[in-house]
This record gives C-alpha cells, sequence and structure tokens, in this order.
C-alpha cells in the first residue's frame, strides 16, 4: 500500500505559517546588517603610534591584494607601508604622473593651439593641429567667426594638416575613452546624442552641435546599430535591441571628417562661402595663421582630466610630453618621458592607466606626490586637480564619514580587478602626507572601496609621533 502524501505546509496553522514568515524576513534584514557590523568590528580604526601589529593585520586581512604607502611630504621619508614594492596595476591613479610630468616639463601656462592658415591667393583654408585636447564646437565655431571678422567670404579649398603626431592612434572601440588620439580633434573625438523615446523608436532633435542649429551627419553614420532619416528638421533613428541611446557620448571613427564637417557647417552659419570636401596635406611652414584658436590653461585642462578621468585628455598630453625638436609628436616618446618621473620599478603603457598591463609601486608613486607637493612652483596647480570627498570629482559622491575628511585630496582609480586612490592629506599632528591605496584582484568594488575608506579612517585616526 502507498502512504499517503502530505504537503507539509498545509499542515501547519496560519499562526505558525505567519511566524516562519516573519522570522526568515527579519533574517534577510537583520542578519547583512549585523554581518558589516561584526566586519567593521573587526578592523576597528587604529589610534595607536605603533602601526607595526596594523600593517601586519592589514596584509593577513586582505591576503596581500591591496598595497599602500603614506609618506610625509616635507621630508620624503614613508610613515608606515603595506606592500609598498610589490608591483600592481595602478588604475588611473597612474594620471597623477602625467599631470607632474606635464606640470614639470610644460608648466600650468601652457597651452594648446590650433592654427587656421588663409591663403588670400588662391582662396584656401589651411588648418593645423597639434592635439588639444579640448577643441569644442564652440571655440570652432568662433574660430570661423574671427574668420568672417577678419574678412574672410570665400573658401575654395580646406585642407587639414594632422601630421603633428607620429603615430596617431585610432578608436578602440565606440565608447568615450576609447576614443581615437589624433593631432586634430574635435569634442574629444566623441559625438553626444540626445533623444527620446516616441513608440519604439527614439528621436533626436540634436547632435553634439547643441548651441547650433546644425547636425553633422557623419556623427550619426558612425554610431553601430542604427539606421537614420531626415525629416523636418529631426532626425529619426531605428535602434537594434543592443544599442543604447538616450543621451551618451560615442567615439567617433573618423575624426578628420568629422572635423572637416563641422567647420564646413560653422562657417556656412558665419556666412563665409565654403566648398564640400576637404583634403589631409601636410602645410608650408612659412604660412602665417590668420586664426589661432588656444585652449584654456594647461593647468585647468589638467583639472579637467583628474576630476572627469578623461583617458582621452591624458592621453592628448602624453603626446605632447612626446614632442621632438622638429616639432612632431610621439607616443612613445612621451611614455619615456613619463617613465622617467616614476621611481623604482614601473612598466608605463599609457599616460591615462587604462591599460590593465600597466605596473608600478604604490611606494614610488607616494613619492611622486611627495615630490609635486614639495615644489612650490606646481604644487598648488597639483592638489587642484584633485577630487573631494562629497565635494567634487570622482569623489563627489562618496563619503568617508570620520573628522578630517575635508583635508583629503585624492584620485581614484577603477579598471576590471584594479581599485585605487591617491592623493594628500593632512595627518592628526598636522603634517601633510602623500598617500597611495591599490587594490588587485577579484574583489567587488564595494568591497575595495570600503578597504580604502577604512585605511584612510586609520591614517586620519592615528598617532605616528617618531614615525616622521
Amino acid at each position: 500500500m502507498n502512504s499517503p502524501s502530505y504537503d507539509i505546509e498545509e499542515q501547519l496553522p496560519w499562526k505558525v505559517k505567519m511566524y516562519i514568515w516573519l522570522t526568515l524576513l527579519l533574517l534577510f534584514i537583520i542578519l547583512p546588517e549585523s554581518i558589516a557590523r561584526a566586519e567593521s568590528k573587526e578592523f576597528a580604526v587604529v589610534n595607536s603610534n605603533d602601526f607595526s601589529q596594523f600593517e601586519k593585520s592589514i596584509l593577513k586581512s586582505f591576503e596581500g591584494q591591496t598595497v599602500y604607502s603614506l609618506r610625509e611630504i616635507k621630508t620624503g621619508k614613508e610613515i608606515t607601508s603595506v606592500l609598498g614594492q610589490k608591483l600592481v596595476s595602478p588604475a588611473s591613479v597612474q594620471k597623477l604622473i602625467t599631470t607632474y610630468a606635464a606640470l614639470k616639463e610644460l608648466s600650468g601656462e601652457f597651452k594648446f593651439h590650433t592654427d587656421f592658415v588663409f591663403v588670400e591667393e588662391s582662396l584656401q583654408l589651411l588648418i593645423k593641429g597639434y592635439g588639444d585636447p579640448v577643441m569644442t564646437d564652440e571655440r570652432l565655431y568662433k574660430a570661423a567667426d574671427d574668420l568672417h571678422r577678419a574678412g574672410v567670404r570665400k573658401i575654395t579649398k580646406i585642407v587639414l594638416d594632422h601630421g603633428a603626431f607620429i603615430d596617431p592612434k585610432k578608436r578602440t572601440g565606440i565608447n568615450p575613452y576609447q576614443a581615437a588620439q589624433t593631432a586634430i580633434t574635435l569634442n574629444f573625438n566623441t559625438v553626444n546624442v540626445r533623444g527620446q523615446l516616441v513608440g519604439d523608436k527614439k528621436v533626436f532633435s540634436k547632435t553634439s552641435f547643441s548651441p547650433l542649429e546644425f547636425k553633422p551627419k557623419v556623427t550619426l553614420r558612425d554610431i553601430p546599430g542604427v539606421s537614420f532619416s531626415e525629416a523636418d528638421g529631426r532626425v529619426e533613428l531605428s535602434l537594434n535591441t543592443t544599442t543604447k541611446l538616450v543621451e551618451d557620448n560615442y567615439a567617433i571613427e573618423n575624426p578628420d571628417a568629422y572635423f572637416a564637417e563641422a567647420l564646413i557647417g560653422v562657417l556656412k552659419l558665419c556666412g563665409i562661402e565654403t566648398p564640400r570636401d576637404y583634403y589631409l596635406s601636410e602645410i608650408d611652414s612659412k604660412f602665417e595663421p590668420l586664426v589661432v584658436s588656444s585652449s584654456k590653461d594647461l593647468a585647468s585642462i589638467l583639472a579637467d582630466m583628474n576630476r572627469y578621468s578623461s583617458n582621452f585628455i591624458a592621453g592628448q598630453v602624453t603626446y605632447q610630453l612626446g614632442k621632438e625638436q622638429e616639432g612632431k609628436m610621439s607616443y612613445e616618446r612621451g611614455l619615456r618621458t613619463l617613465s622617467q618621473f616614476i621611481q623604482g620599478q614601473s612598466r608605463i603603457l599609457d599616460g591615462s592607466g587604462l591599460n590593465r598591463e600597466n605596473r608600478l609601486t604604490a611606494s614610488g608613486l607616494s613619492q611622486l606626490i611627495s615630490s609635486a607637493m614639495a615644489d612650490q612652483a606646481l604644487a598648488p596647480d597639483f592638489q587642484a586637480s584633485l577630487s573631494k570627498f562629497g565635494r567634487r570629482g570622482t569623489l563627489r559622491t562618496r563619503e568617508l564619514s570620520y573628522p578630517g575628511e575635508e583635508k583629503i585630496w585624492a584620485k581614484t582609480g577603477t579598471i576590471d580587478g584594479v581599485s585605487s586612490i591617491a592623493g594628500t592629506m593632512e595627518l592628526k599632528d598636522k603634517t601633510l602626507a602623500a598617500f597611495v591605496i591599490i587594490t588587485n584582484g577579484q574583489i567587488s568594488k564595494s568591497e575595495s572601496t570600503a578597504r580604502e575608506d577604512f585605511i584612510l579612517r586609520s591614517f586620519l585616526a592615528a598617532d605616528f609621533g617618531s614615525k616622521h
């Protein structure tokens, strides 16, 4: 005879069922919080002047995946470190090397420029680019307006000279951080697309030229997965299921065509007759520019680079650091310049930290930060380029929630498997120090951030006494 089957849940009284469900609910709510509290108690903030036990605790608890270095800026002496000489991938804190090298080699007052030469006899407009990383719609429009004010009314030929870069880099994908690095640039070699959902389609009325009534078609054709048609001054895009477009930036494939089409558009807006096409050729240096479009100063550009972690700006600055005697710029030469500024073992493969094969040590980077801050000529610009907890830059939405956090200036970094933070801070005894904290390994970003915050709180709370 078969035994009868029972549904256990049906056998239980309703009060017992309610008790079980409430218990499970409380467990889901309370247990994670209890674990978090337990973890915070396990790694309580150190406030002793004996940091050796703390160092051992960090090494053991974080299994060698997190390294750090804290260094007094005045003396250059390292106060405390854990695996400070271990080679690690730094992510975007590597931009601090680019920042220091640029300020040291070029100065904070340096400006990029793009030259516009008008040959009156042949009505040719010649444009020479030098890698300006912040050429924008507005500046291009102003250059066109300045040409008109200078008397230019007709152009029969447009020539672009992008030969200042010996080894320009093509885009490696459609994300902004994968943009091409070129001598002639516009809008970080990206296009900004904005739109709204209409039924199953998204309708875009403006693209990159938001202040102007001009929409370069090249920007739309350049976006994968998009077909488009134009009607009544609007651009209607049909999207495939994998293309995300609401408001976003996309790296463009052909910066020369992008710049040329935009230039032709703004010249027309300014009342200058222009040809439809453009040519690429090297421009004779004997020609004097009629209009020079200059960027803001380098100190401000570096602040943008660090606060928004712009890989594009870092790349363009690296080219400028690779300038050779004849005026040409080499990325490889720029990398060699960067390598000269970091002490100890290192492998510098880009100016941004995007390449995960970059290697440096926490002690080497803290030494660089210390050197930058000890140089009174460039320290203000170096520190001003960094972010602040809860206030600006990449730390704007992050809170340390500990006394003294307002005296921390830092650059953060994140790529897959790497999290980092580095900068300057004021210790308990008013000592100004450089710090570097880097985690390598398959660890969640939240856990890596928790480690960084814990170590920073410990630095703020500690009385280092005779350690420095």
